[in-house]
């Protein structure tokens, strides 16, 4: 439960600032949020960032 808040919280903070997020880290974010069983949507939010 403590790491899908931390994750969730990642990426709102993504979202807040805006940085430029590399493709090999989206893709790893990816694959974490898989691990909580979340679509590809949950982690697309943050695809307008990706250098």
């Amino acid at each position: 439960m403590c790491g899908e808040i931390a994750f969730r919280f990642l990426l709102h903070g993504f979202e807040a600032f805006g940085p430029p997020v590399p493709r090999g880290l989206y893709g790893r974010l990816e694959r974490f949020g898989e691990r909580f069983g979340y679509g590809p949507d949950v982690v697309d939010r943050l695809h307008h960032w990706l250098e």
